[in-house]
């Protein structure tokens, strides 16, 4: 699913690398800004598959662009939270699924601060607090994988597609994807219905490409939705809590949000005082498709874009998240079936106030 950590495949020079030695335990993942496509002003309206090629259709960066774009900084520490045992492949997946999912051309390498030089690194390697690139082939450019700021919240109705969504979704799974419960249940959208299905196809085509799409697939299919219990779509929804790929049927609860007082934690049913709590801890608990044998279930890519857009909620660089047109476009109007909330994200708590949605 992802490269091996290996080499560097793109020269660096010293002057590109790293202008200040990264400290007080900070890790921070670069890629070159030579490497970065330029995203055109999207389109006006985007209805079609056609809109979408040109959304996506980055342009050369400038012939003198140089220095390094950061993607992702946080404290070591914080990071090693969610890598855990799987070290710097951690790291490399989640650089690949923002600079490269498709074509996984990139390596990483580290900047040795004593050498003055990029040093290779593998995936065993324990992560540091250090400034890591994603290195390309000489002469690739990418298009930087979209920000979805997911500010509008559709809720579903009886009616109309999402409804018609819902009940596909409650047929397949009948339980929560990770506490088993039967119920009440909520069909957790993977992308926003707002994104509109144009972009959901292109996700599909990034980040599945082994799966065959079916003509007019819409972002209202059920491959799009999983069935969890309110307390968990709620982070689920705004990308404070993702699935981690472990293996076919099999992935990994990571928890993104932050509480909002200190000693409190995320559990399985929601979040509890530390020192009173008796559930089990919500991050590294696993999920997986209460009915792995029944059609339509969601291909690991959908969960690998998602989570991507996690790591970015909670790490992404000022450098990535002010890129200019970075953000998907979101529907500015009411969609079939649903009622508009606006969603204030405060740590793990969601926040819900009526207002029209806005376009990201």
């Amino acid at each position: 699913m992802y490269p091996t950590a290996s080499g560097p495949s793109q020269t660096f020079s010293a002057k590109t690398a790293v202008s200040s030695t990264t400290t007080n335990g900070v890790l921070e993942l670069c890629v070159s800004a030579a490497a970065v496509g330029v995203y055109p002003p999207p389109p006006t309206t985007i209805t079609s598959d056609h809109d979408v090629a040109q959304l996506m259709a980055v342009q050369n960066p400038a012939a003198n662009t140089s220095g390094l774009v950061r993607l992702l900084t946080g404290r070591l520490s914080d990071l090693m939270h969610y890598a855990r045992h799987q070290h710097t492949q951690w790291l490399l997946d989640v650089a690949t699924d923002i600079c490269d999912p498709l074509a996984k051309r990139g390596s990483l390498v580290v900047w040795d601060a004593v050498q003055a030089l990029w040093s290779p690194v593998a995936a065993t390697d324990p992560l540091r607090a250090a400034v890591y690139c994603y290195s390309l082939p000489q002469g690739t450019v990418i298009a930087l994988t979209k920000i979805s700021l997911r500010v509008g919240k559709s809720e579903t109705t009886v009616d109309g597609n999402g409804g018609t969504m819902r009940n596909h979704v409650m047929s397949r799974d009948n339980r929560c994807w990770i506490t088993r419960s039967a119920g009440p249940l909520v069909n957790s959208h993977i992308c926003p219905k707002r994104m509109g299905d144009p972009l959901a196809r292109r996700i599909l085509t990034d980040f599945c490409p082994d799966f065959i799409q079916r003509p007019g697939q819409t972002v209202y299919d059920v491959i799009f939705g999983l069935a969890l219990i309110k307390t968990l779509d709620d982070p689920f929804d705004v990308y404070g809590m993702g699935l981690r790929f472990i293996r076919d049927g099999e992935y990994e609860v990571h928890v993104f949000a932050v509480p909002d007082e200190p000693g409190l934690v995320h559990t399985i049913n929601g979040v509890y005082d530390s020192h009173s709590n008796q559930y089990p801890l919500l991050h590294g608990s696993r999920a997986a498709p209460p009915r792995p044998s029944n059609p339509g279930l969601p291909p690991p890519g959908l969960f690998r874009w998602h989570y991507a857009q996690c790591v970015v909620r909670r790490f992404g660089h000022a450098d990535y998240k002010n890129i200019t047109n970075i953000k998907y476009p979101e529907l500015p109007v009411p969609m079939e079936g649903d009622s508009d909330e606006e969603i204030t994200d405060s740590g793990s708590n969601c926040r819900l106030r009526q207002r029209p949605c806005s376009p990201t």
